[in-house]
This record gives C-alpha cells, sequence and structure tokens, in this order.
C-alpha cells in the first residue's frame, strides 16, 4: 500500500481580495486530488520588501495529503495564474 503524501502551502493573497479566492484555491486542491486538508489563516502581516505594489500579505496556511506525489509544474502553473496570490510555497512533509 503506497503512503500518503503530505504536504504544507503556504500561500500570500493581496489583502485586496478577501475570502473568496482562498475558497477558490482550496477547491482546486481538491481538483489536485488532495484531501480536503487544514486550512489556517495566519493573518494580514507587513511583507519585508514590497511585492506587485503591496506593502501587506494575508497569509494563509494549507496543510493537505494525497496517494501520490503532486504533480509540480501544474500547481506551479495554477499557482503563478492566479492573480490574488503573490507568493507561495509548497513544502513536502
Amino acid at each position: 500500500m503506497a503512503e500518503k503524501q503530505k504536504y504544507e502551502i503556504v500561500l500570500v493573497f493581496s489583502p485586496k481580495a478577501g475570502e473568496k479566492p482562498v475558497e477558490v484555491v482550496a477547491e482546486q486542491f481538491k481538483k489536485f486530488g488532495w484531501k480536503d486538508g487544514k486550512m489556517e489563516h495566519l493573518g494580514v502581516k507587513p511583507l519585508a520588501y514590497p511585492i506587485a505594489d503591496q506593502n501587506k500579505g494575508d497569509f494563509w496556511m494549507f496543510k493537505a495529503e494525497g496517494k501520490e506525489d503532486i504533480n509540480f509544474s501544474e500547481i506551479n502553473l495554477y499557482l503563478n495564474r492566479n492573480t490574488d496570490i503573490i507568493r507561495y510555497l509548497v513544502l513536502k512533509n
């Protein structure tokens, strides 16, 4: 039996984006085959340097698991195209 793969995804949203983009991203993660994981709001924090003319970011952490490795090129493409996300980091546990 294959071991489940665990991931932590930290996303920095534009503070102007609101709650809707967070829900959309969570639904997209399910489409990638990840189980419904834990979502944790880390708060709006100042950025060390401006990113996309933003001085603050809305930080969220998603903890997810799946039966197999994710296709990083597919997830990178999705996260790069989402204009509400100003930075992200995907960690495999």
